[in-house]
Protein backbone atom coordinates (compact mmCIF):
# COMPACT_ATOMS: atom_id res chain seq x y z
CA UNK A 1 0.00 0.00 0.00
CA UNK A 2 1.64 3.17 -1.01
CA UNK A 3 0.41 6.32 1.04
CA UNK A 4 1.36 10.16 0.90
CA UNK A 5 0.69 11.75 3.68
CA UNK A 6 1.28 11.21 7.68
CA UNK A 7 -1.53 10.84 9.38
CA UNK A 8 -2.24 11.36 13.04
CA UNK A 9 -2.50 8.29 15.55
CA UNK A 10 -4.16 8.60 19.16
CA UNK A 11 -2.77 6.56 22.31
CA UNK A 12 -4.07 6.69 26.18
CA UNK A 13 -1.93 9.38 26.17
CA UNK A 14 -0.62 10.35 23.05
CA UNK A 15 -1.33 11.83 19.89
CA UNK A 16 0.90 11.38 17.32
CA UNK A 17 0.54 14.16 14.51
CA UNK A 18 2.47 15.36 11.58
CA UNK A 19 4.78 18.44 12.34
CA UNK A 20 4.55 21.61 12.14
CA UNK A 21 6.95 24.66 11.67
CA UNK A 22 5.84 26.63 14.90
CA UNK A 23 7.59 23.75 16.61
CA UNK A 24 10.62 24.11 15.56
CA UNK A 25 11.77 26.32 18.75
CA UNK A 26 10.58 23.13 20.92
CA UNK A 27 12.44 20.89 18.64
CA UNK A 28 15.65 22.54 19.00
CA UNK A 29 15.43 22.57 22.92
CA UNK A 30 14.37 18.85 23.38
CA UNK A 31 16.99 17.35 21.05
CA UNK A 32 19.48 20.08 21.50
CA UNK A 33 19.53 18.69 24.77
CA UNK A 34 23.24 17.13 25.12
CA UNK A 35 21.95 13.80 26.91
CA UNK A 36 18.88 13.43 23.62
CA UNK A 37 21.97 13.40 21.77
CA UNK A 38 24.54 11.45 23.44
CA UNK A 39 21.63 8.41 23.30
CA UNK A 40 20.71 8.70 19.44
CA UNK A 41 22.82 8.05 16.15
CA UNK A 42 21.49 11.15 14.34
CA UNK A 43 20.76 14.33 16.52
CA UNK A 44 23.42 16.73 16.40
CA UNK A 45 25.15 18.45 19.29
CA UNK A 46 25.03 21.63 19.14
CA UNK A 47 22.20 21.51 17.42
CA UNK A 48 22.60 24.26 14.72
CA UNK A 49 19.93 26.96 14.73
CA UNK A 50 17.33 26.27 11.92
CA UNK A 51 18.55 23.10 11.71
CA UNK A 52 14.44 22.28 13.18
CA UNK A 53 12.83 24.09 10.62
CA UNK A 54 15.06 22.47 8.32
CA UNK A 55 14.23 18.95 9.16
CA UNK A 56 10.46 19.35 9.67
CA UNK A 57 10.55 21.43 6.11
CA UNK A 58 11.44 17.69 4.29
CA UNK A 59 8.87 15.89 6.35
CA UNK A 60 5.68 16.30 3.85
CA UNK A 61 7.93 15.53 0.75
CA UNK A 62 9.38 12.07 2.11
CA UNK A 63 5.77 11.17 3.14
CA UNK A 64 4.76 11.86 -0.50
CA UNK A 65 7.82 10.31 -1.76
CA UNK A 66 7.53 7.15 0.45
CA UNK A 67 10.55 7.70 2.37
CA UNK A 68 9.77 8.05 5.71
CA UNK A 69 7.11 9.28 8.02
CA UNK A 70 8.29 11.20 11.04
CA UNK A 71 5.34 11.98 13.68
CA UNK A 72 5.74 14.46 16.70
CA UNK A 73 4.49 12.87 19.97
CA UNK A 74 2.40 15.40 21.80
CA UNK A 75 0.76 14.78 25.16
CA UNK A 76 -3.36 14.46 24.46
CA UNK A 77 -4.04 16.30 28.09
CA UNK A 78 -1.99 20.13 26.91
CA UNK A 79 -1.05 19.08 23.49
CA UNK A 80 2.64 19.98 24.81
CA UNK A 81 5.38 18.16 21.99
CA UNK A 82 7.50 16.03 23.87
CA UNK A 83 9.68 14.43 20.82
CA UNK A 84 9.30 12.16 17.80
CA UNK A 85 9.49 8.66 16.33
CA UNK A 86 10.24 8.20 12.34
CA UNK A 87 9.02 4.72 10.52
CA UNK A 88 11.50 4.40 7.20
CA UNK A 89 10.52 1.64 4.69
CA UNK A 90 13.07 0.06 2.92
CA UNK A 91 13.09 0.79 -0.72
CA UNK A 92 13.08 -2.84 -2.15
CA UNK A 93 9.33 -3.44 -2.55
CA UNK A 94 9.00 -7.20 -1.95
CA UNK A 95 11.11 -6.74 1.16
CA UNK A 96 8.21 -5.34 3.12
CA UNK A 97 10.84 -3.69 5.80
CA UNK A 98 11.04 -0.59 7.67
CA UNK A 99 13.20 0.64 10.33
CA UNK A 100 11.72 2.64 13.27
CA UNK A 101 13.75 5.59 15.28
CA UNK A 102 13.05 7.89 17.97
CA UNK A 103 13.64 10.13 20.43
CA UNK A 104 12.14 11.95 23.51
CA UNK A 105 12.96 15.17 25.58
CA UNK A 106 14.52 14.71 28.81
CA UNK A 107 11.35 15.63 30.91
CA UNK A 108 9.71 12.68 29.83
CA UNK A 109 11.78 9.77 30.05
CA UNK A 110 11.29 6.92 31.95
CA UNK A 111 7.15 7.31 31.80
CA UNK A 112 7.14 4.66 29.14
CA UNK A 113 5.54 7.49 26.66
CA UNK A 114 8.36 6.51 24.32
CA UNK A 115 7.46 3.00 24.30
CA UNK A 116 3.60 3.73 24.39
CA UNK A 117 4.62 5.85 20.88
CA UNK A 118 6.85 3.43 19.62
CA UNK A 119 3.81 0.47 19.72
CA UNK A 120 1.22 2.64 17.91
CA UNK A 121 3.53 3.44 15.00
CA UNK A 122 4.29 -0.40 14.90
CA UNK A 123 1.11 -1.07 14.64
CA UNK A 124 0.44 0.93 11.58
CA UNK A 125 2.97 0.07 10.20
CA UNK A 126 1.93 -3.09 9.61
CA UNK A 127 -1.88 -1.91 9.22
CA UNK A 128 -1.52 0.53 6.70
CA UNK A 129 2.32 0.17 5.59
CA UNK A 130 1.43 -3.90 5.52
CA UNK A 131 4.57 -4.52 6.56
CA UNK A 132 6.53 -7.39 7.11
CA UNK A 133 9.12 -6.79 9.66
CA UNK A 134 10.05 -4.01 11.43
CA UNK A 135 13.40 -3.11 13.03
CA UNK A 136 15.09 -0.63 14.97
CA UNK A 137 19.03 0.27 16.43
CA UNK A 138 20.55 1.30 19.03
CA UNK A 139 23.69 2.32 20.65
CA UNK A 140 24.15 -1.07 23.13
CA UNK A 141 25.37 1.58 25.89
CA UNK A 142 21.80 3.05 25.67
CA UNK A 143 19.69 0.05 27.60
CA UNK A 144 16.84 2.61 28.33
CA UNK A 145 16.21 2.05 23.97
CA UNK A 146 16.61 -1.55 24.35
CA UNK A 147 13.53 -1.36 27.02
CA UNK A 148 11.92 0.57 24.49
CA UNK A 149 12.20 -2.06 22.00
CA UNK A 150 11.03 -4.60 23.84
CA UNK A 151 8.32 -2.91 25.61
CA UNK A 152 6.80 -2.19 22.15
CA UNK A 153 7.20 -6.06 21.17
CA UNK A 154 10.41 -6.43 19.72
CA UNK A 155 13.12 -9.39 19.93
CA UNK A 156 16.56 -8.67 20.81
CA UNK A 157 18.13 -9.86 17.35
CA UNK A 158 21.99 -9.21 18.06
CA UNK A 159 24.92 -7.25 18.75
CA UNK A 160 27.08 -5.54 15.96
CA UNK A 161 31.19 -4.13 17.58
CA UNK A 162 32.20 -1.30 15.88
CA UNK A 163 29.32 -0.58 13.17
CA UNK A 164 28.74 2.86 13.56
CA UNK A 165 31.09 6.02 14.07
CA UNK A 166 29.88 8.59 16.62
CA UNK A 167 31.71 12.03 17.89
CA UNK A 168 35.36 9.85 16.93
CA UNK A 169 34.51 6.85 18.45
CA UNK A 170 33.12 3.20 16.84
CA UNK A 171 29.81 2.44 18.66
CA UNK A 172 28.59 -1.34 19.23
CA UNK A 173 25.09 -1.64 18.04
CA UNK A 174 22.18 -3.85 18.96
CA UNK A 175 19.32 -4.40 17.17
CA UNK A 176 15.93 -5.64 17.62
CA UNK A 177 12.83 -6.65 15.50
CA UNK A 178 9.09 -7.61 15.10
CA UNK A 179 7.85 -9.67 12.45
CA UNK A 180 3.93 -9.34 11.61
CA UNK A 181 3.42 -12.53 13.00
CA UNK A 182 5.23 -11.51 16.01
CA UNK A 183 2.57 -8.92 16.84
CA UNK A 184 -0.31 -11.06 16.36
CA UNK A 185 1.09 -14.05 18.80
CA UNK A 186 1.45 -11.20 21.50
CA UNK A 187 -1.79 -10.16 21.69
CA UNK A 188 -3.02 -13.13 23.54
CA UNK A 189 0.83 -14.05 24.81
CA UNK A 190 1.25 -13.59 28.29
CA UNK A 191 5.46 -13.85 29.01
CA UNK A 192 7.26 -16.74 31.25
CA UNK A 193 8.38 -15.81 34.15
CA UNK A 194 11.66 -17.71 36.00
CA UNK A 195 12.48 -17.92 39.82
CA UNK A 196 14.82 -20.77 41.44
CA UNK A 197 11.85 -22.93 41.66
CA UNK A 198 8.75 -21.75 40.05
CA UNK A 199 7.61 -20.90 36.27
CA UNK A 200 5.49 -18.41 36.17
CA UNK A 201 3.29 -19.07 32.63
CA UNK A 202 0.12 -18.15 31.14
CA UNK A 203 -2.85 -20.66 31.86
CA UNK A 204 -3.87 -23.06 29.21
CA UNK A 205 -7.00 -24.67 28.81
CA UNK A 206 -5.51 -27.80 29.43
CA UNK A 207 -5.07 -26.80 32.70
CA UNK A 208 -8.49 -26.28 33.56
CA UNK A 209 -9.49 -29.77 35.22
CA UNK A 210 -6.04 -29.43 38.14
CA UNK A 211 -7.57 -25.68 38.38
CA UNK A 212 -10.62 -26.48 39.64
CA UNK A 213 -9.20 -29.48 41.76
CA UNK A 214 -6.76 -27.12 43.63
CA UNK A 215 -9.45 -24.74 44.31
CA UNK A 216 -12.10 -26.80 45.10
CA UNK A 217 -10.93 -26.95 48.77
CA UNK A 218 -13.02 -23.76 50.95
CA UNK A 219 -9.99 -23.28 52.80
CA UNK A 220 -8.83 -22.34 49.20
CA UNK A 221 -11.72 -20.09 48.15
CA UNK A 222 -12.15 -18.51 51.60
CA UNK A 223 -9.09 -16.55 51.09
CA UNK A 224 -10.14 -15.37 47.19
CA UNK A 225 -12.64 -12.76 46.44
CA UNK A 226 -13.92 -14.07 43.13
CA UNK A 227 -13.71 -18.11 43.14
CA UNK A 228 -17.07 -19.69 44.22
CA UNK A 229 -17.62 -22.59 46.43
CA UNK A 230 -18.28 -24.89 45.44
CA UNK A 231 -17.03 -24.46 41.87
CA UNK A 232 -18.87 -25.48 39.53
CA UNK A 233 -18.22 -28.07 36.45
CA UNK A 234 -16.45 -26.21 33.41
CA UNK A 235 -15.28 -23.13 35.55
CA UNK A 236 -12.37 -23.45 34.89
CA UNK A 237 -12.38 -22.66 31.31
CA UNK A 238 -14.43 -20.26 31.64
CA UNK A 239 -11.96 -18.27 33.75
CA UNK A 240 -9.12 -19.55 31.77
CA UNK A 241 -10.68 -17.71 28.68
CA UNK A 242 -11.45 -14.88 30.77
CA UNK A 243 -8.04 -14.42 31.87
CA UNK A 244 -6.90 -14.44 28.19
CA UNK A 245 -9.51 -11.71 27.11
CA UNK A 246 -8.71 -9.59 29.58
CA UNK A 247 -4.99 -9.71 29.23
CA UNK A 248 -5.44 -8.57 25.61
CA UNK A 249 -7.74 -5.38 27.12
CA UNK A 250 -4.25 -4.49 29.12
CA UNK A 251 -6.57 -4.89 32.04
CA UNK A 252 -5.54 -7.80 33.53
CA UNK A 253 -2.17 -9.97 33.73
CA UNK A 254 -2.58 -13.95 35.66
CA UNK A 255 0.04 -16.43 35.71
CA UNK A 256 -0.03 -20.39 36.45
CA UNK A 257 2.36 -21.10 38.89
CA UNK A 258 3.94 -24.24 38.10
CA UNK A 259 6.56 -26.01 39.74
CA UNK A 260 9.78 -26.52 38.33
CA UNK A 261 10.89 -29.98 39.64
CA UNK A 262 7.44 -31.48 38.34
CA UNK A 263 5.95 -29.52 36.04
CA UNK A 264 2.92 -29.36 37.56
CA UNK A 265 0.50 -26.47 38.42
CA UNK A 266 -0.01 -25.25 42.05
CA UNK A 267 -1.44 -21.95 41.97
CA UNK A 268 -1.74 -18.59 40.26
CA UNK A 269 -1.27 -15.04 40.63
CA UNK A 270 -2.14 -11.98 38.40
CA UNK A 271 -2.67 -8.27 38.49
CA UNK A 272 -5.75 -6.18 37.88
CA UNK A 273 -4.04 -3.16 35.66
CA UNK A 274 -4.98 0.28 35.69
CA UNK A 275 -3.05 2.08 32.84
CA UNK A 276 -4.33 5.45 33.41
CA UNK A 277 -2.43 5.28 37.17
CA UNK A 278 0.27 2.93 36.47
CA UNK A 279 -1.01 1.31 39.17
CA UNK A 280 -1.58 -2.88 39.70
CA UNK A 281 -3.19 -4.46 42.12
CA UNK A 282 -1.83 -8.10 43.51
CA UNK A 283 -3.65 -11.58 44.18
CA UNK A 284 -2.33 -15.33 44.55
CA UNK A 285 -3.60 -18.65 45.56
CA UNK A 286 -1.84 -21.81 46.50
CA UNK A 287 -3.17 -25.16 46.27
CA UNK A 288 -3.04 -26.28 49.89
CA UNK A 289 -0.20 -28.64 49.77
CA UNK A 290 1.56 -26.14 48.75
CA UNK A 291 1.10 -23.69 51.46
CA UNK A 292 3.90 -22.15 54.03
CA UNK A 293 7.00 -23.29 51.39
CA UNK A 294 7.79 -20.21 50.43
CA UNK A 295 6.16 -20.38 47.17
CA UNK A 296 3.36 -17.40 47.40
CA UNK A 297 6.70 -15.17 47.97
CA UNK A 298 9.04 -16.07 45.07
CA UNK A 299 6.24 -15.90 42.86
CA UNK A 300 5.10 -12.37 44.10
CA UNK A 301 8.23 -10.95 43.96
CA UNK A 302 8.88 -12.12 40.27
CA UNK A 303 5.71 -10.32 39.50
CA UNK A 304 6.36 -7.35 41.47
CA UNK A 305 9.58 -6.93 39.25
CA UNK A 306 7.89 -7.58 36.18
CA UNK A 307 5.01 -5.28 37.28
CA UNK A 308 7.75 -2.32 38.01
CA UNK A 309 10.21 -3.01 35.48
CA UNK A 310 8.61 -4.21 32.23
CA UNK A 311 4.81 -2.63 32.59
CA UNK A 312 6.52 0.81 34.20
CA UNK A 313 4.45 1.17 37.06
CA UNK A 314 4.33 3.70 39.56
CA UNK A 315 2.57 1.36 42.51
CA UNK A 316 1.54 -2.17 43.12
CA UNK A 317 -0.92 -2.68 46.15
CA UNK A 318 -2.71 -5.74 47.42
CA UNK A 319 -4.80 -6.77 50.88
CA UNK A 320 -6.14 -9.61 52.63
CA UNK A 321 -8.79 -10.60 54.95
CA UNK A 322 -7.63 -9.79 58.79
CA UNK A 323 -8.21 -13.85 59.33
CA UNK A 324 -5.36 -14.32 56.57
CA UNK A 325 -2.20 -13.67 58.36
CA UNK A 326 0.02 -15.79 56.54
CA UNK A 327 -0.75 -13.24 53.12
CA UNK A 328 0.44 -10.45 55.28
CA UNK A 329 3.70 -12.05 55.77
CA UNK A 330 4.39 -12.83 52.32
CA UNK A 331 3.16 -8.99 51.30
CA UNK A 332 5.80 -8.06 53.92
CA UNK A 333 8.32 -10.15 52.68
CA UNK A 334 8.29 -8.64 49.29
CA UNK A 335 8.75 -5.33 50.70
CA UNK A 336 5.19 -3.92 50.73
CA UNK A 337 4.18 -1.51 53.20
CA UNK A 338 1.47 -2.10 55.41
CA UNK A 339 -1.40 0.88 54.74
CA UNK A 340 -4.36 0.59 56.76
CA UNK A 341 -7.25 -1.60 57.65
CA UNK A 342 -10.25 -0.90 55.27
CA UNK A 343 -13.39 -1.92 57.20
CA UNK A 344 -16.25 -3.59 55.40
CA UNK A 345 -14.21 -3.11 52.18
CA UNK A 346 -15.24 -6.18 49.77
CA UNK A 347 -18.52 -8.24 49.83
CA UNK A 348 -17.58 -12.03 49.32
CA UNK A 349 -20.92 -13.99 49.42
CA UNK A 350 -23.35 -12.28 51.40
CA UNK A 351 -20.85 -10.61 54.11
CA UNK A 352 -18.87 -7.37 54.26
CA UNK A 353 -15.31 -8.15 54.92
CA UNK A 354 -12.58 -6.13 56.41
CA UNK A 355 -8.91 -5.61 54.35
CA UNK A 356 -5.65 -5.19 55.61
CA UNK A 357 -4.37 -2.71 52.40
CA UNK A 358 -0.41 -3.42 51.71
CA UNK A 359 1.34 -1.27 48.91
CA UNK A 360 5.05 -0.49 47.48
CA UNK A 361 6.23 2.15 45.19
CA UNK A 362 8.87 2.25 42.71
CA UNK A 363 10.37 4.40 44.50
CA UNK A 364 10.73 2.09 47.06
Amino acid sequence: MTLTSIPTLETARLRLRPFMLEDAPQVQELAGDARVADTTLTVPHPYPDGAAEGWIGMHAEFAREGKNFTFAICLVKTGELVGAVTIIPKIAVDSKLAEIGYWLGVPFWNQGLMSEAAKAVIDWGFNSLQLHRIYATALSRNPASARVMLKAGMRFEGETRGLRLKAGIYEDIVTYAILESDRLQQRISIPTLETERLILRAFKLEDANEFEHLIAPKEVTDGTLSFPHPVPAGWGIERINMMLERFESGEHVEFAIVARDSGNLIGGIGMDITARHKRGSLGYWLGTDFWAKGYATEAARAVLNYGFHILELHRIEAGHYPRNAASGRVLEKIGMQREGHMRGDLLKGDVFEDTIMYAKLITD
